[in-house]
């Protein structure tokens, strides 16, 4: 099986995963603070890791992925809120356009990225294709929950940068990076726990875990463990694909999995129309379509070129 192949597999699962976070919200666990309770719980589990190789590399090391891990958080919880009264089909690909238009600008500040014409036509299919997957033309208006996915996408690329900047100029070592995991992990954990010392995420909490009662509570726990543990194979098959293939080909075929999630939604948004909330009116669908295309082309072209 080539890089590509096992690339293609692991957008897809991840794409997958992603569905999945908008059933278990909206369908399942029905309280985006829980499932991200859920979701800290299960990245508190990270912490056993340590006796593979955690080492002191530095305040600096340690306190860059910590920040990094807040900043995680913060998309998390911007991604659950806006996830649980928006359809899928267009906050997956909307987080997309922006988290790529962020990072690339990003680049270009502070790696000295150059333009190209390519790039820029990736942008500017961005900027159109955010536009077309946030609009609503029967209402004549962006849908709500808009600004929290830009401010999702925004919070993903500063802790991605971050995350990679952390490891400049430290070696390529199993202990580096599980050491790493964890202290990103430390903040992601740390900054959820933090949100749930106020009532207004802590009882959201404690009243969905009393309305659905310990079994309940336990089955929704495992579907989200069920559904974290694809998505970790899925980045274990993208870091083995980076390792024998070319990382530029293989961050632009990410482009797929914004693909992936729009036929998904739409597909499964037929059968659960409640759920995924999924709007069938002929423009509405036709705009985010035509959106959803120019995101998976722009960041194609940013990507790679």
């Amino acid at each position: 099986m080539n890089w590509i192949v096992i690339s293609l597999i692991a957008y897809f699962v991840l794409a997958a995963e992603s569905v999945a976070n908008k059933f278990l919200i909206s369908g399942k666990v029905r309280s985006w603070q829980t499932y991200l309770f859920y979701v800290g719980l299960l990245s508190a589990f990270s912490f056993f890791l340590f006796p593979l190789g955690l080492e002191w590399f530095g305040w600096k090391f340690f306190l860059v992925l910590v920040v990094a891990g807040v900043f995680f958080a913060a998309y998390l919880t911007m991604l659950f809120w806006a996830l649980d009264d928006s359809a899928a089909s267009r906050s997956f690909v909307l987080v997309g356009a922006v988290f790529t238009l962020v990072t690339f600008f990003l680049a270009f500040l502070f790696l000295e990225e150059e333009f190209t014409f390519l790039s820029v036509s990736g942008i500017l299919l961005l900027l159109a294709g955010g536009f077309l997957v946030s609009y609503q033309p029967k209402e004549g208006e962006f849908f709500g929950a808009w600004w929290k996915l830009v401010l999702a996408g925004i919070a993903f690329a500063i802790f991605s940068v971050l995350f990679n900047y952390a490891f400049t100029d430290l070696p390529d070592e199993r202990s580096v990076f599980i050491s790493g995991y964890i202290y990103s992990r430390v903040g992601i954990v740390g900054a959820i726990l933090i949100m749930f010392l106020f009532r207004r995420y802590r009882q959201p909490v404690l009243s969905s875990l009393r309305g659905t009662g310990v079994g309940k509570g336990t089955t929704n726990f495992g579907w989200t463990f069920l559904v974290k543990t694809f998505s970790g194979i899925a980045s274990f098959m993208l870091n083995y694909a980076m390792s024998i293939g070319e990382i530029a080909k293989i961050n632009a075929l990410s482009a797929v999995q914004y693909l992936f999630v729009f036929l998904m939604s739409v597909a499964l948004g037929f059968k659960f129309k409640k759920v995924f909330g999924e709007d069938f009116e002929r423009r509405n669908l036709i705009y985010k379509t035509i959106g959803s295309v120019f995101v998976v082309v722009g960041i194609f072209f940013i990507m790679y070129y």
